[in-house]
């Protein structure tokens, strides 16, 4: 399952259907996939918070207990991919979710999301909300 930033962030809030979601996952057994975007999204944060230290902690428990998906180049070239389609198509996407979205595919897992109108246009993604 790959995590989107909306997710951890919803996690972090405390939203009861996330943490739902988390404890369903979890029961499966299914590994939670954290996305290098969405680390970067999640730390874009921090940079902003007026309390960065206290989110960074937030932050580093959830993402030290999942492994990181780096962003490869094969992602970056889907990422592109979707971005440039989106574009063309008068429907443009954000490069944090194109990129999200190619991990997604790449891995061939699906995305949970708290946003899932970001992902539904891209093209052979299972999208999962809560």
């Amino acid at each position: 399952m790959i995590l989107d930033t909306s997710f951890i962030i919803d996690v972090m809030n405390s939203d009861e259907a996330a943490l739902d979601t988390v404890d369903e996952i979890e029961a499966a057994g299914v590994i939670q996939h954290i996305p290098a975007m969405t680390l970067q999204e999640l730390y874009i944060g921090v940079g902003m918070s007026e309390m960065p230290a206290a989110e960074r902690q937030q932050i580093e428990r959830i993402v030290d207990a999942r492994p990181i998906v780096p962003t490869t180049e094969e992602i970056a070239r889907h990422a592109g991919r979707i971005d440039g389609e989106l574009r063309a198509a008068g429907r443009p996407i954000d490069v944090g979710d194109a990129t999200i979205g190619a991990t997604a595919l790449v891995n061939a897992e699906p995305v949970i999301t708290g946003s899932p109108d970001h992902f539904e246009r891209i093209s052979g993604i299972e999208v999962v909300t809560y």
